[in-house]
C-alpha cells in the first residue's frame, strides 16, 4: 500500500512538472540520508528512554519498595521478640524475592523496548524500499529528460545548418507559394 502511494504521488509530481531538474536526484539523496539519520536518532532515543525507565525501577526498588517491605515485615513480628540479631538474615531472605520482582519489571521493559525497535526497523525497511524505488524513478526521469534535451538540441542544430534540409525547406516554401498563386488564379476565374 505504501509503495502504491509513493508511486502514485511520484506519478502526479511527474505529470505536474514540465521537467525535473538534475538537482532533484541530489535532493532526493539528501532526503533519504536525513531519514536514515532520523531513524538512527529514533532508535537511540528509545534506548535512552528505556534505560532511564530501568534506572527508575532500580531507584524505586532500592529507595521505596525495599524499605517499605522490610518495614512491613518488622511490623508483623511480635514486639516481645528480639529480632534485631536476626534482622540481617530476614532481610537476606526477602531480598531475592524483591530482586526477582525488579528483574521481572526490567524484563517487561526490555521486551517492550525490543518490540518498539523491531517495529521501527520493519517500518524503516519498508520506507527504504519505497524511497529507493522513488530515487531510481527520479534518476531515470532526469536522465531521460537530459537525453531528450540532447536529442532535441541535436535535431535543432542539424536542421538549421544542413544544406539538404535548407533546400527541402526552400522547395516546400516555393511549392506553397506556387500553390497559393494557383488558388488565387482559380478564385479569380470563378468570380
Amino acid at each position: 500500500m505504501k509503495k502504491t502511494s509513493v508511486f502514485f504521488i511520484f506519478t502526479l509530481i511527474l505529470n505536474a512538472c514540465a521537467s525535473l531538474p538534475s538537482s532533484t536526484t541530489i535532493l532526493t539523496k539528501e532526503i533519504i540520508s536525513e531519514a536514515n539519520n532520523r531513524h538512527q536518532l529514533n532508535i537511540f532515543l528509545i534506548k535512552k528512554l528505556y534505560l532511564e525507565r530501568m534506572q527508575q525501577v532500580d531507584s524505586f526498588i532500592k529507595k521505596e519498595y525495599t524499605p517499605s517491605v522490610i518495614s512491613n515485615y518488622q511490623k508483623l513480628l511480635p514486639s516481645t521478640l528480639n529480632y534485631q540479631k536476626e534482622l540481617p538474615n530476614i532481610i537476606s531472605s526477602i531480598l531475592p524475592v524483591i530482586n526477582r520482582k525488579r528483574d521481572s519489571l526490567k524484563n517487561i521493559l526490555k521486551e517492550e523496548e525490543q518490540q518498539i525497535i523491531k517495529q521501527l526497523q520493519h517500518n524503516f525497511v519498508t520506507y527504504t524500499k519505497a524511497t529507493t524505488a522513488l530515487e531510481n524513478l527520479i534518476t531515470s526521469a532526469v536522465k531521460l529528460k537530459a537525453k531528450e534535451n540532447n536529442f532535441l538540441n541535436y535535431i535543432e542544430e542539424n536542421t538549421e545548418t544542413s544544406p539538404l534540409i535548407k533546400d527541402i525547406v526552400n522547395q516546400v516554401n516555393n511549392s506553397e507559394k506556387e500553390r497559393n498563386k494557383f488558388i488565387a488564379i482559380e478564385k479569380l476565374l470563378k468570380n
